[in-house]
């Protein structure tokens, strides 16, 4: 191993070790702050969800269909936020939609035209509930 190698490997060495302090640092960070933790989990989902659609689009496969279960994912989500940070919706609403949600995402990817439909008919009801109970 020359010289400059050495002086290389020292310095590839040095800047690994900056970079997982770092990262610790970043890990800290992260654990003491929840709303950036869960900013930064979005992110990330959204990115894998993203290169999964490009994914089933090279594949052959109906990247529309995935994509619009992340929609409806999303959708559902927020109406499940909106429901229970308005409080004018009853827990039974709440509970059923949460379970509509839970369902969702444990639906298969390999057959999203079975169900596609059904669940975004029971998000445009529950929409429709939602925007009855709190703007009425």
């Amino acid at each position: 191993m020359s010289q400059e190698d050495k002086t290389t490997f020292i310095a590839n060495i040095f800047k690994l070790l900056i970079g997982i302090v770092l990262l610790i640092a970043c890990s800290l960070y992260l654990k003491s702050h929840p709303a950036e933790q869960t900013a930064l989990y979005s992110w990330v989902k959204n990115i894998v969800q993203k290169v999964e659609i490009f994914g089933y689009n090279v594949v052959g496969k109906d990247w529309n269909l995935l994509s619009r279960k992340y929609d409806l994912e999303s959708k559902y989500l927020e109406m499940i936020h909106f429901a229970e940070e308005k409080g004018c919706i009853n827990q039974e609403f709440v509970g059923g939609l949460h379970e509509a949600y839970e369902a969702l995402l444990k639906e298969r990817k390999n057959n999203i035209e079975n169900y596609i439909t059904r669940y975004t008919i029971a998000a445009a009801d529950y929409e429709m509930q939602i925007y009855n109970d709190c703007w009425d």
